[in-house]
């Protein structure tokens, strides 16, 4: 799934991380995802499902930055879930937008 992931989050031109975002690296996307079986048969995995999170971290183009990422996900087959509001990093003139998405995958 990772590569999956990275091969649409290089069409944003954003830089992306797993999990933790490199020090002083904005803006970006940092993301994970939680496996989970999806279809069974005969006690055998069939498919898998993914629910995955990203953290959209950026300063300016908030409206326009949100839809490019949701446009690229869509395009490579990720189901949209949920885009939370933007909350503002304390202290700084960063934004988060955080954005869960479901993928499944044949075995």
């Amino acid at each position: 799934m990772k590569v999956l992931i990275e091969n649409a989050l290089k069409e944003t031109g954003l830089d992306y991380f797993y999990l933790k975002r490199a020090r002083e690296k904005f803006p970006c996307i940092v993301y994970q995802y939680h496996e989970y079986p999806n279809a069974l048969g005969d006690n055998t995995e069939e498919s898998t499902r993914y629910d995955i999170y990203f953290n959209l971290i950026i300063k300016k183009d908030l409206t326009t930055t949100t839809n490019l990422v949701k446009q690229i996900l869509k395009k490579h087959g990720f189901g949209k879930v949920v885009i939370n509001a933007p909350i503002m990093f304390e202290d700084t003139d960063y934004y988060q937008i955080t954005m869960q998405y479901v993928k499944s995958k044949a075995i």
